[in-house]
């Protein structure tokens, strides 16, 4: 039995970490984003009701951040 594997095989495999790691740095950065944004509405929501400003504000800075409406939903929930 040859346990070697084929160069083909090898690239595969090469690639499928590659895109991992890629996947795994790009959720890393868009948890940070997220945590910006969960800070920043944490701060409105600790001094009682958010205004509608306040509410434009948020709006403004998860457009800025690139987070979108259903995002904004889940990570508005509290855990």
């Amino acid at each position: 039995t040859d346990f070697s594997l084929s160069l083909q095989r090898q690239k595969e495999i090469w690639l499928t970490d590659e895109l991992a790691d890629i996947y795994i740095w790009n959720r890393r950065l868009q948890t940070k984003v997220e945590q910006e944004y969960l800070d920043m509405y944490s701060d409105y929501a600790s001094k009682g009701e958010i205004t509608d400003k306040e509410h434009r504000r948020l709006d403004k800075f998860a457009a800025a951040l690139g987070i979108d409406k259903e995002r904004i939903k889940e990570i508005e929930q509290p855990s």
